[in-house]
């Protein structure tokens, strides 16, 4: 090959790259009515909490699965608001307002190369007028769906239905009489929240199994003896079993991932995995683990990350 031509191939390689990289899907929510009637709230606010806002995620499409950023034709706050007064309300402002605190809104095509999409919602809802307001409910949920072709316009429009969904499910909550939270007060709800639970305050980590989410909470595990074994196989990705002692000390019975909720070395935090313990860290005040687990279809995996508890 002549030098011209390697040059050639070499500017059509960054060309396409590029042109594949710089390519963006702009996501609307201008295809799915809701109408709700007597809906409790006449207009949606979003007060922004995410760490990223910038794209809700990407796509890979094509032969080729490009990946193309996501974007939203306006600001992600006033697409939801606009999308609910027109959509689900019909334009009415007078009455209460239904606030809605976003933590996190990601949608994920095909993270691990098969034919699986996930869309993960993170909010507080609440209600009220007047710098009063009374906390509705939280969602924090990650939505599957896959496709035996192509999940891409699936994802898409499962993202799209339920957010009219659950937009359309609190625009009809009861209005609660419980209006203690000032717009301010809502946005540390969860922090208060976790006070009550001394594994957020206790001056350390007890050591030991939490066979369940009470014990965790509580920071008061069982005290069960218990073997960590660490493999790392080929892939380079560690792997970590529990057992419980035999007779002579050694590896027994393996501590099944069904029977507990986490265990705590007394260093580093584990929770159950699809196929082995993930670690748990604890950072800015908040339990996050990678977790695998296995998908609507058999025939792969889906991974997200996720806070523990909140």
């Amino acid at each position: 090959m002549t030098t011209y031509r390697r040059f050639l191939t070499f500017i059509c390689f960054v060309f396409f790259s590029v042109s594949a990289i710089a390519e963006e899907y702009t996501f609307k929510m201008d295809t799915v009515f809701t109408s709700v009637k007597n809906a409790t709230y006449a207009r949606l606010r979003v007060i922004d909490m995410r760490s990223k806002k910038g794209n809700i995620g990407e796509l890979n499409t094509g032969a080729l699965n490009r990946i193309k950023p996501i974007v939203t034709e306006k600001p992600l706050p006033e697409l939801f608001s606009s999308y609910y007064s027109r959509m689900i309300t019909g334009n009415r402002n007078e009455g209460t307002e239904l606030l809605l605190v976003l933590y996190h809104f990601e949608i994920i095509d095909r993270a691990n190369g098969g034919e699986i999409g996930t869309f993960y919602f993170d909010g507080d809802f609440f209600g009220g007028s007047n710098n009063k307001y009374a906390f509705l409910g939280k969602v924090d949920s990650i939505y599957e769906v896959t496709s035996g072709w192509d999940v891409t316009q699936v994802l898409l429009r499962s993202t799209k239905t339920k957010i009219g969904s659950l937009l359309s499910r609190y625009a009809l909550h009861r209005l609660s009489k419980d209006n203690n939270f000032t717009e301010q007060q809502t946005l540390g709800r969860r922090e208060q929240a976790k006070q009550q639970y001394p594994i957020y305050n206790s001056p350390g980590f007890q050591k030991g199994i939490y066979y369940t989410i009470d014990q965790f909470l509580n920071n008061t595990p069982i005290d069960t003896p218990f073997i960590k074994s660490v493999q790392q196989p080929w892939d380079g990705k560690k792997q970590t079993y529990f057992y419980y002692p035999n007779s002579k000390g050694k590896k027994g019975k393996l501590i099944k991932a069904d029977t507990y909720f986490a265990i705590y070395d007394g260093e580093e935090w584990s929770v159950p995995g699809h196929f082995y313990a993930e670690t748990m860290r604890f950072k800015n005040g908040e339990f996050y683990a990678n977790i695998s687990f296995r998908g609507v279809s058999d025939k792969a995996t889906a991974t997200a990350a996720g806070v523990i508890m909140g």
